[in-house]
């Protein structure tokens, strides 16, 4: 990250202190010495507890206004925001490990001594679920103990003999692909909570939770099939009972109660010594309990904790699960959840989610959370208790309380905009992305690939082929696959490939279409290399080894290839390391200097390609941590002269960007989990608009385990298939990859020259890339409608049937191209009338497929000259 957050300024506010300047000042810088650099760890309550100072000066020194902290910590104490409160409420503010803050009051709002309520226990509901992530990071830490299996993972199936035999026979055969991850997500399909009532009673036993309880069988069926939320929307997933799966799987993974497991691996550790549990199990039911699941039970958590605890494991998540010289959670584990926007648990402050969002709650919540950073985050329960994380702040603020019939969303938004106003350091600076473009323009190769510097989320070729003032766009459609094109063919003893699959790939490509290859050059040490013939050389290593440098002659002949695709337009997504490959360890943050060396030969060595795309790694998160990551792409830009593109490639079914504000990382590769052209163009649709202009988005791998998604497409030889996909990414505003070409089936030429229908047709329209979804315009047979309003449109309809609608248009004169997307055939129309509001569109006879329209304002079309 290259912006600065929270700087301490030693300023004096008027009537604070009777001190003198001078003293002021140097009592500040003397504390600042004072507290020293190392990270402070509280001792256990009865051994000392969390160190606390509330002076003027002391938070001065940390930039923070005292008075408004003070107002703050009352606001949250004394106010129930319209709702009922039910029990006593509490707040804590804690900076660089100081409590800086602490109020307390009853259900009433009447003010409590510290001294009194800091040792009451509070009910922290589904904070627990935050618990449960961190819980199974330490059970992947202890991997091989105990009866914990090697292979548990985040990817594992949740219904497996080895821990989860409760579950068996599968009360859904479903639930077969359920895994963890989907269960930390809220998308596993177990009964969401908006579908009804389900905790209480027999709602809290193994049984229920299984689906195989004998009274209550709503919980025995799916609601959704796994991974596939949006086939209940506008409901919410949000599911209590898919987490009280993880109180039995604990239990079986580690052979004693969870809770236990829980004290042994977390509370204990951090010197949690105040807490216990709450549970409504009924004891009719303890058979089929085997024992006491007071932790998780009840379908919102059953662990309860002093607020000063509650602040334990918050501490604990801000210093991503370490614990002084104990690391509870394997290295990246907390920030892989609390990076993503996926976890309902730990909320990320997805960039002005909490900051620009909420004028639609009034004027009091329009956009004036001006610090709030977005590497915040959030956990929370039910009656309004959570703790806002901000690491690069060091700062926790928490708030317990039983408040009920209140709107979340409001008090959060208030909650943040009351916090930043104590906060009197520097705002983060937001990248001036058009500014970098032009810089980029500057330096880039003539007809390089580039962001557009009139709009940084979309792609252009440095070059202005039609002389219009704008920046010819650039739209990418081909293959995303193999992954192991360099490696295709037998290895020779010099290292290089004897054979000539990449050259036929290459002349296919050429000859029909697909203007991109999707290719890694590193698929060992933890890459899907293991799936090879020869599983310990897919590198460009000496000998395979990352310790002996790059081979020459390995680079010398990937040059060729390079230079064919270069010359043919074939864009060379180049990505450093494949899923999971960590041939210098585990990217932790701290880069070796054998993997820069290798970074800055790779790009000081094919850098001087016009078609070519940087991207970091395969699903990063598999290898390395977000720093890592955005570390690495601060060398290859710094290596690079011409500033290539350079992207990251998320987990599959992540639909937004993580490297918000990393000043090098401009593009965001997404792999949708869709499993249907419509969903995809939803997926993508997301991502584009989360983007709202600041990066590009480029839709790299459609993947659903090969459930009809792009693989199983390819896979099926299914053309057509294929073709909606693209362009229902196409129509979304990005540009698509299709995985699974040369790797689920050979590409039959029809299939190629799709793609260069469809990257061809985008490329004819010169201002591609000032158009946005506009699908709300479309009826009829209109499936998805990009535009310029008011002046250029594009619409698309994978079934036509005779009338396309779109509206509401301008009156005027307009020029219609339109395009059989399967034939590649082209029908131009010029001066349609065309009347104010919505029109129905008559689909020229001579199209019979799938069709696509462009239609141009003629007062205001630009005529497009095709390039050489």
């Amino acid at each position: 990250m290259k912006y600065s957050i929270g700087k301490r300024k030693l300023f004096q506010i008027p009537k604070i202190s009777m001190m003198p300047r001078f003293w002021l000042v140097f009592l500040a810088i003397f504390m600042i010495v004072e507290r020293g650099e190392s990270q402070y760890f509280p001792p256990p309550e009865a051994q000392g507890s969390w160190r606390k100072n509330t002076s003027d000066e002391f938070l001065l020194s940390l930039g923070v206004d005292p008075v408004r902290l003070e107002e703050f910590g009352l606001w949250n104490v004394q106010d129930d925001f319209g709702g009922t409160s039910i029990g006593d409420k509490s707040c804590i503010i804690i900076k660089d490990g100081w409590i800086i803050g602490e109020w307390y009051a009853d259900k009433d709002g009447r003010l409590q001594t510290v001294e009194t309520s800091r040792n009451k226990i509070n009910w922290i509901a589904s904070n627990n679920k935050s618990i449960a992530i961190i819980l199974f990071g330490a059970a992947i830490k202890d991997r091989g103990k105990l009866n914990i299996p090697e292979d548990l993972s985040l990817e594992s199936k949740v219904y497996d003999k080895r821990w989860l035999p409760e579950g068996f026979p599968l009360s859904d055969p479903r639930k077969a692909s359920i895994t963890f991850d989907m269960v930390l997500r809220h998308t596993s399909g177990i009964k969401p909570e908006s579908m009804g009532i389900e905790r209480g009673g027999g709602r809290s036993s193994v049984a229920y939770t299984v689906g195989r309880h004998e009274e209550f069988k709503d919980a025995s069926i799916l609601f959704y099939d796994p991974g596939h939320p949006e086939q209940i929307l506008p409901k919410s997933s949000y599911t209590s009972v898919g987490y009280n799966h993880l109180t039995v799987i604990f239990r079986n993974l580690v052979g004693k109660p969870a809770r236990q497991y829980l004290e042994d691996k977390i509370l204990t550790p951090i010197g949690v010594t105040q807490h216990g549990y709450y549970t409504d199990v009924e004891p009719q039911y303890t058979p089929w309990l085997k024992e006491d699941i007071k932790w998780l039970a009840s379908g919102t958590g059953g662990l309860s904790l002093t607020p000063r605890e509650y602040a334990r494991v918050s501490y604990l998540l801000l210093n991503d699960g370490k614990w002084g010289d104990i690391k509870i959670t394997p290295d990246g584990w907390i920030e892989r959840f609390r990076l993503s926007t996926h976890y309902a648990n730990m909320k990320r402050n997805i960039e002005g989610w909490w900051t620009q969002t909420y004028d639609r709650y009034g004027p009091g919540f329009h956009a004036v959370i001006e610090t709030t950073p977005d590497d915040a985050f959030t956990i929370g329960g039910a009656g309004m208790s959570w703790a806002v994380i901000i690491p690069s702040q060091n700062l926790i603020a928490l708030r317990s309380s039983r408040v009920s019939g209140v709107a979340w969303d409001p008090v959060v938004a208030e909650f943040h905009r009351k916090l930043s106003r104590t906060l009197i350091g520097e705002k983060p600076k937001p990248i001036d992305r058009r500014k970098q473009a032009e810089l980029v323009q500057s330096q880039a190769l003539p007809g390089q690939i580039i962001i557009d510097p009139e709009n940084p989320s979309k792609l252009a070729y440095n070059r202005d082929t039609d002389q219009d003032g704008s920046l010819d766009p650039f739209f990418m459609c081909g293959p995303g696959d193999p992954e192991g094109f360099l490696f295709l063919g037998k290895r020779q003893e010099d290292g290089t490939m004897k054979g000539s699959m990449q050259d036929e790939i290459i002349d296919q490509l050429r000859e029909n279409g697909g203007n991109s290859m999707y290719l890694q050059a590193v698929r060992t040490h933890g890459g899907d290399a293991v799936d090879s013939a020869d599983p310990g050389f897919e590198n460009p290593f000496i000998n395979g080894d990352p310790h002996l440098g790059l081979d020459e002659g390995i680079l010398d002949q990937w040059e060729l290839w390079f230079s064919k695709m270069d010359e043919a337009g074939i864009t060379i997504y180049f990505f450093f390391y494949d899923d999971g490959a960590k041939p210098f360890g585990y990217g932790n943050g701290t880069v070796s200097q054998h993997e820069k060396d290798f970074i800055e030969t790779i790009v000081n060595r094919f850098k001087h390609h016009k078609h070519l795309i940087w991207c970091i790694a395969e699903e990063y998160q598999e290898g390395m941590t977000f720093g890592h990551a955005s570390e690495l792409a601060s060398i290859v830009d710094a290596a690079d002269d011409h500033h290539h593109i350079i992207a990251v490639h998320h987990a599959s079914g992540d639909n937004m960007m993580d490297f918000r504000l990393d000043q090098n990382i401009i593009q965001f590769a997404q792999q949708s989990s869709a499993n249907s052209p419509q969903s995809l163009h939803t997926d993508v649709l997301e991502a584009v608009k989360d983007g709202a202009g600041s990066w590009n988005v480029i839709m790299t791998e459609n993947w659903n385990g090969e459930n009809k998604d792009h693989y199983w497409s390819v896979g099926s030889q299914d053309r057509k298939q294929v073709r909606l996909r693209n362009w229902s990414v196409a129509m979304a505003g990005a540009s698509v990859m299709v995985i699974g070409t040369w790797t689920a089936a050979t590409p039959n030429a029809a299939m190629l020259k799709d793609m260069r229908i469809l990257q061809e047709f985008m490329e004819s329209v010169p201002d591609l890339n000032q158009m946005i979804s506009r699908d709300f315009m479309g009826f009829d047979a209109t499936d998805y409608v990009l535009g310029v309003p008011g002046k250029s449109y594009i619409a698309y309809s994978s079934e036509p049937n005779g009338k396309m609608g779109l509206g509401p248009l301008g009156s005027g004169k307009y020029h219609l191209k339109w395009l059989d997307c399967s034939t590649g055939k082209i029908v131009e129309q010029r001066n349609v009338q065309i009347n104010q509001g919505s029109n129905s569109l008559q689909i020229p006879k001579e199209i019979v497929n799938e069709v696509a329209v462009y239609l141009v304002r003629e007062d205001q079309e630009i005529m497009f000259v095709k390039p050489d």
